[in-house]
């Protein structure tokens, strides 16, 4: 199921996890003012085997994984006028996120969306190979995820944050 709105294309590919699109939608926008960026994002929510599969055939690890950005190139992706640019895909692993929130974040769902701004991070530059460059990307999605729910979670009620 795909859904679209405000520049941010949601396509949900696992029954493992239910993640409200406003949330996903809110936080990536919350993501980009936060940087004072703007472009349009797609958002894939998958199971571990099929990020698995991804990691595999792009990245030659055929682990799981939470999130993986694919970037766009300016270059190849034309702006078209009144559009927003394309800024690429962020293929996010609920399955990995329920495995992982009890030993971080504990709720994961708000574990899925910390991979979603780490995501939409990655599209804006940032990068997490380096020690220093890690440590930066560690700040600033933390920064934004901390901003995001002082704001009151926006696009997420209390019921789905559950």
């Amino acid at each position: 199921m795909a859904a679209e709105r405000e520049g941010v294309v949601v396509t949900d590919q696992q029954d493992l996890l239910v993640i409200p699109t406003e949330a996903i939608e809110a936080v990536v926008g919350f993501t980009l003012a936060h940087e004072n960026a703007s472009g349009s994002v797609e958002v894939v929510l998958v199971d571990d085997e099929l990020i698995s599969d991804l990691h595999d055939r792009y990245l030659s690890d055929p682990t799981p994984t939470d999130v993986i950005t694919f970037p766009y190139d300016d270059e190849e992706t034309p702006e078209l006028p009144g559009e927003p640019r394309v800024l690429g895909e962020i293929v996010v692993s609920t399955e990995t996120a329920r495995r992982q929130a009890p030993d971080y974040l504990g709720n994961p769902v708000i574990e899925s969306l910390l991979y979603v701004i780490h995501g939409v991070l990655h599209l804006l530059g940032y990068d997490d190979h380096a020690e220093a460059d890690r440590s930066k990307m560690d700040a600033a999605q933390h920064a934004i995820l901390e901003a995001w729910e002082a704001a009151g979670r926006p696009g997420l009620t209390a019921e789905s944050s559950a």
